[in-house]
């Protein structure tokens, strides 16, 4: 949004144009992706769903009936006499490959007495995890003591990527309520190939017993008797459900955990984003050809709308930057032509206005700058007068005369008519007024004037830095009998004119001072208002006085002035 508000008005125009034309047609095509993304992605999801639980219910057929095929043994009396006594076995074996018809090939079966003394097995070896009476009390051989039943337990892996059996199941052989064999029974890989191998390609389908550690992986065999190829426990919750994997694909995986065994069934799904990608090509067809088309439309239409306001722009844009001689041509009756219109008159009022304003601030300022040079009554003036009528009674005519031409210089000066001064005229006039006070002070007073030498012929307004000499000097040393100094410095610090006017005497507390520059200190200390006033008249917020207190004692002002230009122009 914020974009668009900076931009022409053209341009906003077309954006806006094209933002109504097309954003119905990315949303429409947006929804018909959406639709068909989400139609695939379920349906697969639904479909693994199916496959893992198809798979959960043939593993318990599958194992069911193996377990109660060692229950038929378990319970056999031929084979609870056989363990415990040592002879023919054929009957055993008989009975035990009758069962075990049609089964050689997917599961070993061992019979095997406590005492170690019967050792039966259909296979090319027995375990030597088996091993009777060592291992007694162990393993599934206690899980099978423990139980009334026959338990199915996950085959524990001798080493990584070995290919053995998947699961055990063992029966404990009792006569009189006591164990006296057990019935173990190894089933194979073979057993369960059929239910959980998937065609080249596929996702694998991983099984794992009800602690979680993985009894089958088909895609990673290395991986299977450890826990840490799975999922976190906190997403295997439940009898079934799907959780996200990692991938560009959105795949999932599905799980299903088996109610009587707990196994867990986990099975990836392996989403064909064919379908998708050629109705997104479609899709991504028809919006080119609709989109080039509101394009043009739109390029068309705002470039008809955008036209006539072009020259009003321009002005605008002139005006803005103070050209204020702009005019436009009216050339239409229509609204535009009214907006034209009104443009000239409001340009026509405007300059009207500046040249009343422009001529009333002049006036102003004149007036004000009248005012306070009015208000600056040079007190010294009657002191003068006053030191020339008693040197005249007491003959000092050498003291008259000079004190006469000191006044008659200064003077001339004070009621002169420019308004602006060079800074060596100033200079003068602080001369003509030191040396008067120096006949009044006697050889108490020492004044020192250091102006830049670059500072002489630039202008200031006239009579600014005396008011400043003569505060020092009546308000800070004609009181104390000391020696009194007054140093007068002057120098450029950029665009302004920085003057500073220090002396030796009381000084002035940072209250007073306030007062001083806001007039509120009365008419004694009425020529540093009046110079503060006028500094800001001819400069600018950075312009005028700041009094603090010197270094050492007494007191120092500093006037900022804004630089004027030189004595010529």
């Amino acid at each position: 949004m914020r974009l668009l508000r900076s931009m022409k008005y053209r341009k906003r125009l077309l954006a806006g144009i094209v933002l109504i034309g097309v954003v119905p047609i990315w949303l429409i095509s947006a929804g018909i992706l959406g639709i068909v993304h989400h139609y695939i992605r379920t349906s697969e999801i639904l479909r693994c769903e199916q496959d893992a639980r198809k798979a959960s219910v043939e593993l318990e057929e599958v194992l069911s009936r193996y377990v109660n095929l060692c229950d038929l043994l378990a319970e056999s009396p031929v084979i609870i006499e056989q363990m415990e006594k040592t002879g023919d076995l054929q009957e055993v074996y008989a009975q035990m490959y009758l069962l075990m018809r049609g089964n050689h090939e997917n599961a070993v079966l061992h019979i095997l007495s406590c005492d170690g003394r019967v050792r039966i097995s259909t296979g090319n070896h027995i375990p030597r995890d088996y091993g009777l009476p060592a291992h007694n009390g162990w393993g599934i051989f206690r899980q099978a003591t423990e139980e009334n039943g026959a338990i199915l337990s996950a085959r524990d892996r001798t080493k990584v990527g070995a290919y053995g059996p998947l699961f055990s199941i063992c029966r404990a052989i009792r006569k009189d309520g006591a164990v006296v064999g057990y019935v173990v029974m190894d089933i194979q890989r073979a057993a369960l190939q059929s239910i959980l191998f998937r065609e080249a390609g596929a996702p694998a389908v991983m099984l794992a017993d009800r602690y979680n550690y993985v009894v089958y992986n088909g895609r990673n065999p290395q991986a299977e008797g450890f826990a840490a190829a799975l999922p976190p426990r906190e997403k295997l919750r439940g009898a079934f459900g799907s959780f996200p994997i990692g991938g560009a694909e959105g795949n999932q995986v599905c799980f299903v955990r088996s109610s009587r065994y707990g196994l867990l069934v986990l099975e990836q799904t392996n989403i064909d984003w064919s379908i998708f990608w050629y109705v997104f090509q479609a899709v991504l067809l028809v919006d080119t050809v609709v989109i080039a088309a509101i394009l043009l439309f739109s390029s068309w239409l705002s470039r008809s709308l955008w036209s006539p306001l072009a020259d009003l722009a321009d002005g605008i844009e002139r005006v803005r930057h103070n050209d204020f001689a702009a005019a436009l041509s009216v050339r239409r009756r229509d609204e535009i032509g009214r907006l034209a219109y009104g443009f000239n008159k409001m340009v026509r009022h405007i300059r009207r206005l500046l040249r009343e304003v422009k001529s009333k601030e002049q006036a102003l300022r004149i007036a004000q700058m009248r005012s306070f040079q009015e208000q600056v009554k040079p007190h010294f003036i009657y002191n003068t007068l006053d030191m020339i009528k008693w040197s005249a009674k007491l003959g000092d005519t050498g003291s008259v005369a000079e004190l006469a031409v000191a006044l008659g210089k200064l003077m001339r000066k004070v009621l002169g008519t420019q308004e602006f001064i060079p800074v060596c005229e100033e200079c003068e006039i602080l001369e003509a007024y030191i040396a008067i006070q120096k006949k009044r002070f006697s050889d108490r007073l020492c004044v020192s004037i250091d102006i830049a030498e670059e500072m002489q012929p630039l202008l200031l307004p006239k009579l600014i830095l005396q008011p400043l000499v003569e505060n020092a000097i009546v308000h800070g040393i004609e009181d104390q009998q000391t020696m009194g100094k007054v140093e007068i410095v002057g120098e450029m610090k950029g665009e302004y004119m920085v003057f500073s006017v220090r002396d030796n005497g009381r000084g002035m507390e940072a209250a007073r001072a306030e007062e001083c520059l806001s007039n509120a200190a009365g008419p004694a200390h009425i020529g540093m208002h009046n110079v503060h006033m006028r500094a800001k008249l001819y400069g600018d917020a950075s312009c005028g006085l700041q009094i603090r207190t010197a270094p050492g004692g007494g007191m120092e002002v500093w006037l900022t002035l804004l630089r004027q230009g030189g004595a010529r122009s």
